[in-house]
């Protein structure tokens, strides 16, 4: 197995990935001396010893760099890569990049990574999968499948020494794909995977919601796209959100949607498109009907679908909006923004698509629907204010283990500041998840955590890692017994909107605060699929 070198995983002894963490220990010489090595000491030992005999052959690879130093000055050493990004040129410079390639491999902290490739978790340096080394090609360096002949482990064995953890349910997200698309019909689902896929780990959802059945999927931002095309989604991405001209190249490259804005914007996209020899490519236009957000008004509208109209490179797609009461008990603003878009495309003359319907108006307004809905949260099982549920079911759990259980004495406090005292003698657990992984401080004395299926409530302070519960009254209560913070345990359940309820927020904000600290493990009826 593997060890972990910084941020790194050790290869086997011998082959051209090893020479290439050698070459990433030599530029770091600081690391080199504080080496904290999770497994495999001797390879450790064996590298340093390699870095110290290349150190003592002089001057020869300090020249060859210095020359590789004043070509790159001279500007010859660097070109631009068929995604818009640098990337070096040579054999020299293809050495480097090839190393960067491996590094990231194991860089839990760029967009879209995730648990190392290797299958060890950043933090505790364990196995999530039994086996699974190497991602598959063409599906991302983020996720971890399963290796080809190997049993797929499941959720207990997946987690036994894991501190805390996701399960992402694959069936469920499944079912709430039928659901949608039936309540839909005839309309496309687009499926919003912003936020990391709102907290659910863009990289295992956004193939999952392909297998599906999804036809579309939309992100905020252009870098959310990214992860979804190197994760092997082949489907239409839609950016909702503000792009620049100079996205136009990398968006044209990697087949995303851009919503237009400008008639520069609308320009780069066409010359990118004509360039790549893609072209026309889609772009859509938003509508700013009342919101007064990201987005233009009707005669803004039709001003720029003309201009659209005259380049070879783009065709103007849709026309959409985005509403703002449509989770209220009185939606009723809904139409008034509905009459603003028919306004903008009487303007500007028809469209394939217009599509303003989020997860509320597609379940409550059949009439919204129109030739696309974009459902966000309703995708992942979970619902907006004053909305029915047609028979979605919640995808995400957020479970730890018990890492302590400890006495205290009446009139003692815990956490930080000391704000709960025990008013009898008590039982305290500690939970090693905190506001570092989006589990808000505001719980603090708040919420409650399932521990052996009964509710415990938190006391003191949510820390940055770590919180406690009271489990006085949960007989047997252990070191390593499972905690769930978000799901279900011996009947009982603790949804996200609950949570929300806690801390006087919406279950959207519970959900996308996730972050990428703990892995995400995707199943099916407990069988581990895939990390990220």
């Amino acid at each position: 197995m593997a060890g972990l070198v910084g941020r790194h995983a050790l290869p086997e002894p011998g082959g051209r990935e090893d020479e290439g963490v050698g070459n990433c220990l030599r530029n770091r010489r600081e690391g080199v001396r504080r080496l904290v090595v999770a497994t495999c000491p001797q390879q450790c030992e064996r590298l340093v010893q390699q870095h110290r005999r290349v150190r003592g052959r002089g001057g020869d690879r300090g020249s060859r760099r210095g020359r590789r130093g004043r070509d790159h000055l001279r500007g010859r050493g660097r070109r631009v890569g068929s995604r818009g990004l640098i990337a070096p040129a040579g054999r020299h410079g293809q050495g480097r990049e090839n190393g960067r390639k491996r590094a990231a491999l194991h860089d839990a902290q760029r967009p879209g990574g995730g648990p190392v490739a290797s299958g060890l978790h950043p933090i505790d340096a364990r196995p999530v999968l039994a086996g699974g080394s190497k991602p598959r090609p063409g599906k991302g360096s983020g996720v971890t499948p399963n290796s080809p002949g190997s049993a797929s482990p499941t959720l207990a064995e997946a987690t036994k020494a894991l501190n805390a953890w996701f399960e992402i349910d694959l069936d469920a997200l499944a079912t709430n794909v039928r659901v949608l698309r039936e309540t839909a019909s005839p309309a496309t689902v687009i499926a919003v995977v912003k936020a990391n896929a709102y907290g659910h780990g863009i990289e295992v959802v956004g193939p999952a919601l392909e297998a599906a059945g999804i036809e579309r999927l939309a992100v905020i931002f252009l870098p959310e796209a990214l992860p979804l095309r190197e994760a092997g989604v082949t489907r239409p991405v839609l950016v909702l959100g503000h792009s620049f001209p100079e996205d136009a190249e990398v968006a044209v490259a990697n087949d995303l949607t851009l919503t237009v804005d400008t008639p520069a914007l609308a320009d780069a996209v066409s010359e990118a498109a004509l360039r790549a020899g893609k072209a026309p490519v889609p772009v859509h236009i938003k509508v700013d009907s009342g919101m007064h957000r990201f987005g233009l008004m009707p005669p803004e509208v039709a001003a720029l679908a003309d201009h659209v109209r005259t380049l070879k490179g783009v065709t103007l797609e849709a026309i959409w909006t985005h509403l703002a009461n449509a989770d209220h008990e009185d939606d009723s603003f809904t139409t008034h923004q509905d009459a603003v878009v028919a306004e903008a495309v009487r303007l500007a003359g028809p469209v394939p698509m217009r599509h303003i319907a989020n997860t509320a108006t597609t379940i409550r307004h059949p009439e919204f629907r129109y030739e696309g809905v974009r459902t966000g949260i309703g995708i992942y099982g979970a619902l907006p204010d004053h909305t029915p549920n047609p028979g979605l079911r919640p995808v995400l759990s957020m479970k730890a283990r018990l890492a302590r259980v400890f006495n205290v004495a009446p009139g003692e406090g815990v956490s930080y500041g000391l704000t709960w005292r025990a008013e009898r003698p008590s039982r305290i657990a500690l939970i090693p998840i905190g506001y570092a992984d989006g589990y808000q401080r505001a719980l603090s004395n708040r919420g409650q955590v399932l521990a052996r299926g009964r509710r415990c409530p938190i006391v003191g302070r949510v820390c940055m890692d770590h919180f406690l519960i009271d489990v006085t009254d949960v007989p047997g209560a252990a070191t390593g017994d499972e905690a769930v913070l978000i799901g279900e345990q011996g009947g009982d359940e603790i949804t996200a909107a609950e949570v929300a309820a806690h801390i006087d927020t919406i279950n959207y904000e519970v959900l996308a605060s996730l972050n990428r600290r703990l892995p995400r493990l995707a199943h099916r009826e407990g069988i581990v699929e895939a990390t990220c």
